[in-house]
């Protein structure tokens, strides 16, 4: 038996990303050509890299002795787990243990997230994963040689632009090495679809600070008669445009008159295209058509075609 299967001394609870998540953050950290490795210093794992077979991710909670994993299992299995969007919003370095330095990816203050975390905290307390004073971020590398990890964190904020991630599921695993353990992911019934509704505003909200024709009047009527609190991301700006700008392009370029957009949420697209000769069909959610339908209503004096 190799010294690999003697660490697993505790579990952890983590976020998983699917593949098209991972590329993102992958887009990134391919400009490092250094090995990079995510495992603290101070673990009792004699190499590091060998056994550092975790997923890029986040922490919920952490250093449970593993002789408690099945009392950690059952409260864990009592939490509904939500699908989650979060923002990294910058590249940064924090102090690690033993004199180490911790490369990572920012992420946004989140309301969702830090719900789950108080639900998490309250039936397996640990004062280090305290929602109150917590912060959330995925760790890039982790290293005792400070200019090193500086001049990573330089070279990959050259070209970054803060982007969005979904997380889908939160796994329980032994460490270290890795060893899953359990899954917890949420089964979405039918009746529980219309509550990923508000993400719509989400994405309406940094449409505004684009030239995107009609954002700020389709958001402005959103903001008055929808009351769902949800997070606003300014920074989501640069992405919102370029994917709605990307996908214009592609229906000019190709002629396509005729167009069924599914999960269309607020985007104007339907109709600037409409006005332009377009068979512009849009899908999407019972309240977010509601809400879509009202206020075309209200701009028909504006727009020909709706």
């Amino acid at each position: 038996m190799n010294r690999g299967e003697f660490m697993r001394e505790r579990v952890t609870f983590i976020s998983i990303f699917d593949d098209f998540n991972l590329q993102k953050i992958n887009h990134y950290t391919k400009e490092i050509n250094d090995k990079l490795c995510k495992v603290p210093f101070g673990q009792n794992v004699a190499n590091r890299e060998e056994v550092d077979t975790l997923p890029y991710h986040f922490t919920t909670l952490s250093a449970w002795d593993i002789s408690y994993e099945d009392k950690v299992i059952n409260d864990l299995s009592k939490i509904k787990y939500p699908n989650l969007k979060i923002l990294i919003n910058n590249i940064e370095i924090m102090n690690g243990k033993e004199n180490s330095f911790v490369l990572y990816f920012s992420i946004e203050q989140n309301e969702e997230l830090k719900l789950l975390q108080s639900k998490i905290y309250q039936i397996l307390p640990s004062e280090k994963y305290n929602p109150d004073n917590f912060k959330f971020h995925i760790t890039i590398h982790i290293d005792k040689d400070y200019n090193k990890i500086n001049s990573m964190k330089e070279k990959l904020l050259e070209n970054f632009i803060p982007f969005e991630l979904n997380v889908g599921e939160f796994n329980l695993y032994e460490i270290y090495p890795a060893k899953l353990v359990r899954q917890f992911k949420q089964i979405i019934n039918d009746e529980n679809y219309e509550e990923i509704s508000p993400t719509a505003i989400v994405t309406s909200y940094p449409r505004i600070f684009t030239d995107i024709p009609y954002e700020k009047d389709i958001y402005n009527w959103l903001e008055k008669h929808c009351n769902t609190k949800v997070a606003l991301y300014k920074n989501m700006a640069p992405e919102m445009e370029a994917r709605y700008k990307l996908i214009n392009k592609i229906l000019d370029k190709y002629g396509i008159k005729q167009v069924l957009e599914l999960a269309a949420g607020y985007s104007s697209r339907g109709l600037f295209y409409s006005q332009k000769g377009y068979n512009y069909i849009e899908l999407d959610l019972e309240n977010v058509s509601k809400n879509k339908k009202k206020y075309c209503i209200l701009f028909k004096k504006r727009f020909q075609k709706i």
